[in-house]
């Protein structure tokens, strides 16, 4: 039997790929009680295999609101934890449909200078294509693929399968493949990268993500913040941990300090082309105003 206490109240991480929501759940990670759930991508899409990550609140049918919290709760179970922490930039899309599976969710909005953001997402769909030169096969990636696999069952290697196996494979079988898709699985994904440059895609992804998020914000304002990964300090930390109901643990605040450097968000912007930094703001300005404008948004 499910042991509901496991998955109450969990701490729930939007934000855009490449935002700083990795180093975060990282450091929430290092709370004693915290059970901390990396992108389990194919979890959330039990049941929904055939849709894009843009799941509507309809899509949790009680099947799949029941999978989703018993396979959570059975890994917090097992990992001796009390709280559930999730990251998966692809919820950033469809929280409705998270907020079904998880009501009582409190949810943490990461967010990050547009312009590094969406160079930030080019860059890794650069490697996804085989695209930048230097790409070398990633020996981890065989760990994640058996990651993967388990993840998956037998079942649903229809549907995932030539993509894991895609994402998996070093640059040189791209040709024999084909190049994986990178990032949240946003509708007409597949059509976008056929017709759009690499930056555009990019600024499609982070747009649909983060004004999504925030629009959901605005439905659930106290159970709802959000934060600029600039941000980040121990007062910042201090307020996180007030809010997501955590106590005020050492550990937490000394990862922070040691593994958390500002400067190294934005070290990579310098290396960028000219032009594709002028696009990404041309592409990102009219999302960034509108961010920048709201009222009543709980921040850090």
């Amino acid at each position: 039997m499910r042991n509901d206490a496991l998955i109450e109240a969990p701490i729930i991480i939007l934000g855009a790929p490449r935002s700083g929501t990795s180093v975060f759940g990282e450091t929430l990670s290092e709370h004693p009680d915290v059970f901390y759930a990396n992108e389990r991508r194919f979890l959330w899409r039990y049941g929904n295999d055939r849709k894009s990550d843009m799941l509507r609140a309809s899509d949790a049918r009680p099947a799949v609101v029941e999978y989703i919290r018993d396979e959570f709760a059975r890994l917090v179970g097992e990992a001796g934890r009390r709280r559930l922490v999730e990251k998966q930039p692809a919820n950033s899309l469809r929280p409705g449909f998270v907020d079904v599976v998880f009501p009582d969710a409190r949810y943490i909005h990461i967010r990050r200078d547009p312009v590094e953001s969406v160079l930030s997402i080019a860059r890794k769909w650069k490697d996804a294509k085989g695209l930048r030169p230097g790409r070398t096969h990633n020996p981890q990636r065989g760990s994640r693929l058996a990651e993967r696999w388990g993840e998956l069952g037998w079942r649903r290697l229809a549907y995932y399968g030539p993509d894991v196996l895609r994402r998996s494979a070093p640059a040189s079988m791209d040709r024999l493949l084909g190049p994986s898709l990178w990032g949240p699985r946003i509708p007409g994904l597949a059509e976008m990268v056929r017709e759009l440059d690499i930056v555009e895609v990019a600024a499609v992804q982070w747009r649909m993500c983060v004004e999504s998020a925030a629009r959901f914000g605005a439905t659930v304002p106290d159970r709802y913040m959000e934060v600029d990964v600039r941000d980040l300090s121990s007062e910042t930390i201090r307020r996180i941990l007030d809010f997501a109901r955590l106590s005020q643990d050492p550990a937490v605040f000394d990862y922070l300090a040691r593994k958390y450097d500002r400067d190294r968000i934005s070290r990579r912007m310098d290396e960028t082309p000219e032009p594709d930094r002028r696009r990404a703001q041309e592409l990102t300005e009219a999302t960034r105003i509108w961010l920048d404008s709201r009222n009543g948004h709980r921040s850090s």
